[in-house]
């Protein structure tokens, strides 16, 4: 979707903003495609934390990495991140709502500021965000990256938690593709 003319992508990660997505698109004139997930999820934000199209929100503040995370995987990147500060690795979180613009500012200042990038989607790594933080990233201030999601393969039916376990897309998985992605660092 992110590749069609003139489409808004919103990928909100959980109830409280995609109530503020769906208040965001119906303000947009053109075609805008909100896309939520099918599981009960944990709402961790409120009425007051901020939703600003083509921003980029810091969840967690970190120095070794800086994880990109959308909709569902924003809860499962805070999660990791909780368990490899117990490991002496501190990652940071960033929430991409909206997969058009993409804030390339705060994507350099955390190239820069960490000098490796791990992006997390429940979808195919080809065209979403891993691509749109690479794309961004390429240009700006280049550090390796590592896109966690669908490796280009159909998916599977199942409850949505035993399917985040099987991709690696739960904080389990996280939390491996970040200490390899270290390793690469550089």
């Amino acid at each position: 979707m992110r590749s069609l003319p003139k489409m808004r992508v919103l990928v909100p990660c959980d109830f409280a903003q995609a109530k503020k997505a769906i208040y965001e698109a119906a303000k947009i004139s053109g075609p805008v495609y909100v896309r939520t997930g099918r599981e009960k999820m944990p709402v961790f934000t409120t009425e007051s934390t901020p939703f600003e199209l083509g921003k980029i929100s810091l969840y967690n503040e970190g120095k070794d990495i800086a994880i990109f995370a959308s909709g569902a995987m924003v809860h499962e990147a805070l999660l990791a991140a909780a368990s490899l500060e117990k490991d002496g690795i501190s990652a940071a979180v960033l929430n991409v709502y909206d997969l058009t613009e993409i804030d390339a500012g705060t994507v350099e200042k955390f190239a820069r500021q960490t000098g490796s990038l791990l992006t997390i989607e429940e979808h195919q790594i080809k065209g979403g965000l891993g691509s749109a933080i690479s794309e961004c990233a390429c240009e700006t201030y280049p550090v390796p990256v590592r896109r966690l999601g669908m490796q280009m393969e159909f998916g599977q039916s199942g409850k949505g938690s035993e399917l985040l376990a099987h991709y690696g897309l739960n904080s389990f998985g996280i939390i491996k593709a970040t200490k390899e992605q270290l390793k690469n660092k550089k």
